[in-house]
């Protein structure tokens, strides 16, 4: 595979950090491996820099940048996308972990063991570097796109400079951090340490942020395998600090886990195990990051044989380390249950196997029976580490019994119903919450008490202490502890939601008094293009669902629209066949009420109704027939090919009756299976109303109904109730004398269908009957350039239709809002947005827009929904951005009546893939996606943006009330903060040699 121009620095570097590991391994020369570090790191970084250039100047000759830009990204989105894709994010850990190395390895010298500062950052480094390698990260394009691909709908938002920045840059200066701790560079390994852990602190809310703004559904955390790969690399390094105060015998095993653990992070969010994270597809380089996660592991398990047994005498002696033990057993516990969850899953995916994380609700159910008590323990721990001193003791166990009572008492009284936290959640989540509370609430007084007398005996030396940073970095935690303990069951669940609507200019009263009112609403769709075909054609299962609905709606309904056509200007020279088509279509012609009588000589065979088989049963006698309310019916009997298609018809006139009184049989087993063919020795006329028979011959059978015995018998009568006769010879109706059965051309046919099917009514009402009865269906089954599949009814290249290359990228809905709260009026303009280039993906382009006006520590969120139009006759309905965009496209572009029908099927295939692929029988879906792509057509070409499915009922929004929400976010944000306040008292007292 060729590489792009922008590979050729990072390739430089990976072979200079290749030399660096082969100088330790051969010559073990210490000097010349830290210059090649040195000078390997430089160019990493170097390489980033000209890694930005062809996303500044939208170069689609790099993959990255085309599956991830697009002309209508501005600059500064650009240059995030850099590491949107696979390959580059995992380069962008490559940099920020070459930056992290030129700043540990400048005190080489003072490290005690230099060989593993030098080799594992090169390691680390060089397989990140090779993974991006693999995951495409320079890769060529192999065709010229006419634009960019777009990026994914979600990414869309300027949350992508944050989340994986701060993530993937705490990932790399933890495991710089790590090697530096290894080495024995405590001042530097600690400073990069504490902030990668401030960094990653905030990468884990700033994702659960962004999931809260995005989704709609109001869940800041599922479980989702990388949230969860988050929280591992999280317990792991938070591990590290307790374990150095109360175990430092497992100091240098926690090192080496959290190392393995960034590795295995990234693994997990790169291998495809996350729903959430589905813009992370799987590939042959994630096993670098494996292996690396691995063989760290096994270097961990390695310097476990070093643990030894804390002093039990010096716990019994301070408070102090046996809050700091009970927190590193209770971090130990977790660290290990959460690593060890994906562990066994991503090996298992690794090795070909399918294999799952617990997510969602199962997520809940895996996770929270082992954690909260684990979290109940470090909260504990708090005031015996920070205040324990102080209160001795006795004051610590007084304090202890109390919070436990207390805990006790709230959660049995909200488990028994009589203490209502969250009125929709059940007794175990409330009584989980109430239990909890107490116990956050204790960790947060602990650590506030803790500063006050700090802060009386110190005063404002206090500010320059390391334990005032992590003073309130403990604050912080209880105070997300608190939030969560409020919030998390309003957001993850979904039963808060209540249902409403909003109409231009009426007000809508939501909860806690916030009123919302949509002024006024446009739709707009952007100048920018994006390019749906390259990459996509031939390849995406939107194409493949795309050309299999053409090539059925070639057969099907197009097929009916041609014919339903010619017959109509058969009809308008023939009124003899006109009125025989209104006779079809109203299929009822006549009724009389009362009793007639068919009577003559015939022969009679009985014929069975499910078998064929046939049975004499008199011949030459005089039968008799007589009718009761019998009514004159027209019915058309279709000759259909393997696809369904009319080829031939016969128009029969029979005759429906209530009964049929039959005299004149003297025997012959006649059940109500058998169908009686009656012979006339000479034709037998009947009068109907209006209708007059001349019969020859006729079928009588009976229809039967639910109880009532079809056939009765009494000596020589048999009563058929209720009864169908089919005659055979001649009929005159509307003074024209005709065959009965008529032979009808296949055109009529399908017209007389036509005129039964109210949907294929509208397409003949419509512009798309001009389409579908030319060539236009046939021709977006062979798009230029493709070569023709010869074994197709139509031709056509499996895969390929004829959409436009490059279409508008994003249509949008504006809404003006008008939120007021108490006396506070705030004006705001929302979209939504519809990618098109989603659809084309299978990932869906409509991103839900969601608002969370708060009032006080109380979100009331709201998720803005697009109003869905519902076909009239429709399969199912589609969101209305989706209709406009291509009602907009169709009027604002020169397209082909090949291109419209293609762009149409592309669209609703993208659409409806999910229900699609449900279907295993390829016609039914076929039929399914057919109706779909015609419905879109017909939606998007009667679409009228005055008289919206909004005007009509409502804009949907969806709202609930997310209690405390607003602490979770505010604590992380104390928890970093205070992270990286306490690394620069440690650098600037470390400085002044008071360190």
């Amino acid at each position: 595979m060729a590489i792009h121009y922008t590979g050729i620095v990072p390739a430089a570097a990976a072979l200079v950090y290749v030399a660096a590991l082969a100088y330790m391994l051969l010559r073990r020369d210490i000097e010349i491996s830290a210059k090649l570090v040195k000078r390997a790191a430089i160019l990493t970084i170097v390489g980033w820099l000209i890694y930005w250039i062809p996303f500044a100047i939208l170069d689609y000759s790099l993959r990255e940048v085309f599956w991830n830009t697009s002309p209508g990204l501005p600059l500064w989105m650009r240059l995030a996308s850099a590491w949107a894709g696979g390959g580059g994010s995992l380069y962008l850990f490559a940099t920020i972990s070459a930056i992290a190395t030129l700043y540990v390895i400048r005190s080489l010298a003072e490290a005690k063991k230099q060989d593993i500062l030098v080799m594992g950052t090169a390691a680390v480094t060089l397989a990140a570097i090779v993974s991006a390698f693999a995951n495409g990260a320079f890769s060529v394009m192999e065709e010229r796109p006419a634009s960019g691909a777009g990026l994914n709908p979600l990414l869309k938002s300027p949350w992508l400079y944050p989340h994986p920045l701060s993530t993937f840059g705490g990932y790399a200066l933890l495991a710089v951090g790590m090697l530096a701790l290894l080495a024995g560079l405590r001042r530097r390994g600690f400073l990069v340490y504490e902030l990668g852990w401030a960094l990653l602190t905030l990468g884990i809310m700033i994702g659960g942020y962004w999931s809260y703004e995005t989704f709609g559904w109001g869940g800041y955390w599922a479980w989702d395998p990388v949230e969860t790969s988050e929280l591992m690399v999280w317990l792991a390094a938070t591990l590290l600090p307790h374990a150095m105060v109360a175990v430092p015998s497992l100091v240098a095993f926690t090192e080496y886990l959290t190392l393995s653990s960034v590795f295995l992070g990234m693994y997990v969010t790169r291998s495809g195990l996350s729903p959430l994270h589905s813009f992370a597809a799987a590939n042959i380089g994630v096993l670098v990051l494996l292996a690396v996660a691995l063989v760290t592991l096994f270097l961990a398990f390695r310097r476990l044989g070093e643990f030894r047994l804390p002093s039990l005498e010096n716990v019994r002696r301070s408070p102090f380390q046996a809050g700091m033990l009970i927190a590193t057993i209770a971090l130990f516990a977790a660290t290990v249950f959460v690593y060890a969850t994906l562990l066994l899953p991503s090996v298992l995916t690794a090795a070909g196997y399918e294999a799952s994380v617990p997510q969602m609700q199962s997520g809940v159910r895996y996770f929270h029976p082992v954690l909260y008590p684990l979290l109940v323990a470090m909260l504990a721990a708090i005031p015996l580490a920070f205040t324990g001193d102080k209160l001795g003791w006795k004051g610590y166990t007084a304090l202890l019994l109390t919070t436990t009572i207390v805990s006790i008492l709230a959660g049995l009284a909200a488990f028994q119903g009589s203490l209502v936290l969250a009125p929709l959640s059940s007794r175990e989540t409330n009584a989980l919450m109430a239990f909890g509370l107490p116990w956050a609430g204790l960790a947060a007084a602990a650590t506030i008490l803790y500063i006050a007398l700090r802060l009386r005996n110190r005063g404002g030396r206090l500010a320059w202490e390391r334990m005032t940073g992590i003073s309130l970095l403990h604050l912080g935690l209880a105070v997300v502890v608190i939030g969560v303990l409020l919030s998390g069951t309003y957001s993850f669940n979904e039963a808060y939601f209540i249902d409403a609507s909003l109409k231009p200019g009426e007000p809508l009263v939501l909860p806690n008094g916030v009123k919302i009112e949509l002024v006024d609403y446009r739709f707009e769709l952007s100048n920018s293009m994006v390019d749906i075909y390259t990459g996509y054609a031939g390849r995406a299962t939107s194409y493949l669902l795309a050309w299999n609905t053409l090539a059925m709606l070639a057969s099907d309904y197009g097929q009916k629209v041609k014919q339903a056509l010619e017959a109509e200007k058969l009809l308008e020279a023939n009124e003899t066949l006109r009125t025989l088509v209104e006779l079809a279509v109203k299929a009822h012609i006549s009724a009389t009420r009362g009793n007639i009588t068919i009577t003559g000589a015939a022969n009679v065979t009985g014929i069975d109704l499910f078998t064929g088989a046939k049975t004499p049963i008199a011949e030459n006698i005089n039968i008799t027939i007589e009718l009761v309310n019998p009514r004159v019916m027209a019915a058309l009997e279709p000759l259909r090919d393997n696809l369904g298609r009319v080829k031939a018809a016969k128009l029969r006139i029979y005759i429906s009756a209530d009964e049929a009184i039959v005299a004149g049989l003297l025997g012959g087993n006649i059940t109500a299976r058998t169908v009686l063919d009656i012979g006339f020795a000479d034709p037998v006329k009947l009068v109907l109303g209006n209708t007059s028979f001349e019969i020859s011959q006729l079928y009588l059978l009976a229809t039967g109904h639910t109880g009532h015995p079809a056939v009765e018998h009494r000596g020589n009568t048999f009563t058929y109730k209720p009864v169908v006769v089919i005659p055979s010879g001649r009929v005159e109706v509307g003074g024209y004398h005709i065959a009965n059965p008529l032979d009808v051309p296949a055109s009529l046919a399908a017209y007389i269908e036509s005129r039964r099917d109210p949907f294929l009514q509208r397409l003949l009402n419509s512009g798309l009957a001009e389409i579908l009865s030319s060539d236009a269906v046939v021709k977006a089954l062979n798009p230029p350039g493709c070569e023709p599949v010869a074994e197709t009814p139509h031709g056509g290249c499996f895969g390929y239709v004829d959409v436009p290359r490059t279409v508008p990228e994003t249509a949008w809905l504006i809404l003006d809002l008008r939120i007021e709260r108490g006396d506070k009026v705030r004006e705001e303009t929302v979209g939504l947005r519809f990618e098109s280039y989603g659809e084309v993906q299978g990932i869906h382009g409509l991103v839900t827009k969601v608002v969370h006006p708060r009032v006080g520590l109380t979100d009331v969120y709201i998720a803005i929904h697009a109003p869905v139009v519902t076909p009239e006759w429709g399969v199912a309905g589609y969101h209305e951005l989706l209709v406009y965009y291509l009602h907009a496209v169709y009027q604002s572009m020169n397209l082909t009546p090949a291109q419209r029908i293609a762009l149409a099927a592309l669209m609703a295939s993208g659409y409806m893939m999910d229900t699609a692929l449900s279907i295993n029988d390829p016609a039914q879906r076929g039929r399914f996606l057919e109706q779909a792509a015609l419905e879109l057509y017909l939606l998007a070409e009667s679409f009228n943006p005055q008289n919206t499915t909004i005007v009509r009922q409502g804009l949907p929004i969806q709202v609930k009330l997310v209690p405390g929400v607003a602490l979770v976010w505010y604590g992380t944000v104390i928890m970093a903060a205070s992270a990286v306040y306490t690394a620069i008292i440690a650098a600037y007292t470390a400085r002044k040699g008071r360190a």
